[in-house]
């Protein structure tokens, strides 16, 4: 089958459709400009994808992380086995090939950009010709999830808050003493723990549970390798995404209490206070989102 664009081919082995090229004739022709430097696609996630993929000269770049499961890529002239924890790169213009371990088959996050911005970024971290990051996820610090939201949302200013967690991901792979510490595996799984539920009221006993020690000795290790205690850590997270959510989305400060599981809008707007120093609706005056009416 021949497609649009360059006529490059893209193949896959198995019951599922690579749609990627379909899916982008169907956006509308202001995002397929190519004067346009970066565009967020699509994110999502893959769950237990069994087929083998292979991609000659595709036009897009997309960055997947390895949530579960293994698998083998290979970028040109590279190939690397990839596990839980990893991040691989699939550059615009470049042969790929994909294939989940059928014993163990992988679950991905991933989002999909167009535009020349993504290799431009890498070549000036000096990632032009590294496409594999082992344990990349450790550093990622949010940025698909973030990116995943946003893309739910369809927010407006999604391509330029993807191009800004695109500059930070990098960032963080080229000097990753920036981004999260090498923590103890227990740790390092109750950060990955936090981080993906920090939306909700923490269950310590769980995640300690979860990391496979007690709850006293997952607080004594946070205080140590990360000089907070896991609650404080919880608690930074939840008005990350709270700053994000005043400034990246219409919902109203209520809405933004009730999906961070705050008592009510008063425990959230003076809890916001206390740590940055506005309320949040003033806050909110500075950015670039407005509530909804």
């Amino acid at each position: 089958m021949a497609y649009p664009l360059t006529g490059d081919k893209s193949k896959v082995s198995g019951s599922s459709k690579d749609d990627y090229w379909e899916y982008y004739r169907s956006l509308p022709e202001s995002l397929r400009e190519s004067d346009m430097p970066l565009q967020l696609l699509r994110c999502g996630h893959v769950v237990n994808d069994r087929n083998v993929y292979e991609r000659a000269e595709y036009p897009f770049t997309v960055w997947e992380e390895i949530t579960a499961g293994e698998g083998f890529v290979s970028v040109d002239n590279q190939s690397f086995s990839v596990r839980e924890g990893d991040i691989y790169v699939l550059p615009r213009g470049k042969y790929s090939r994909l294939e989940p371990n059928p014993r163990n088959p992988w679950q991905k996050k991933y989002f999909l950009l167009s535009g020349s911005l993504p290799v431009m970024l890498s070549s000036q971290f000096g990632f032009s010709k590294t496409y594999y990051f082992p344990g990349g996820a450790a550093v990622a610090c949010g940025s698909f999830d973030i990116l995943q939201r946003l893309y739910e949302q369809g927010h407006p200013d999604m391509h330029i808050t993807a191009a800004e967690q695109l500059l930070k991901l990098l960032w963080h792979l080229r000097y990753p003493d920036t981004g999260y510490k090498k923590f103890s595996p227990a740790v390092h799984q109750a950060v990955r723990n936090i981080d993906l539920h920090f939306e909700e009221r923490p269950d310590l006993d769980a995640i300690a549970s979860e990391a496979g020690i007690s709850r006293s000795h997952l607080q004594a290790l946070f205080k140590k390798e990360l000089g907070i205690s896991p609650y404080e850590y919880h608690l930074q997270r939840k008005f990350e995404k709270a700053k994000e959510l005043l400034l990246q989305s219409t919902l109203s400060i209520e809405s933004i209490a009730l999906r961070l599981a705050f008592r009510n809008r008063f425990h959230f707007s003076s809890e916001f206070k206390r740590r940055v120093g506005l309320p949040p609706g003033e806050f909110r005056k500075n950015g670039i989102a407005r509530p909804q009416k």
